[in-house]
């Protein structure tokens, strides 16, 4: 397992099974509005984005919009707790 941000995103990469987790970065400050891709390359190496982790954007008070793909197949827990300005949520 490895994290890397890419575009802003943190994500836990399972370079096994080729998939990709969002997890919690310290605060995505000042982005209101964020897309999940339903994949991403790392060196040449595709990942699908299977699941948003336990507390990914918690505290995001600034996020106002997020994008889920449908390869997204679990949230967890608290996931966008605080998130007090969320209003729009697409997926």
């Amino acid at each position: 397992m490895i994290e890397k941000i890419i575009n802003r995103i943190k994500y836990r990469l399972d370079e096994e099974n080729k998939i990709a987790e969002v997890i919690k970065k310290r605060g995505y400050k000042g982005e209101d509005t964020i897309t999940i891709p339903d994949a991403i390359v790392l060196k040449k190496v595709s990942y699908n984005v299977t699941s948003i982790g336990e507390s990914a954007f918690e505290g995001c008070s600034s996020l106002t919009s997020i994008t889920i793909p449908k390869s997204v197949t679990s949230i967890g827990v608290h996931a966008f707790n605080g998130c007090i300005s969320l209003e729009t949520i697409k997926y």
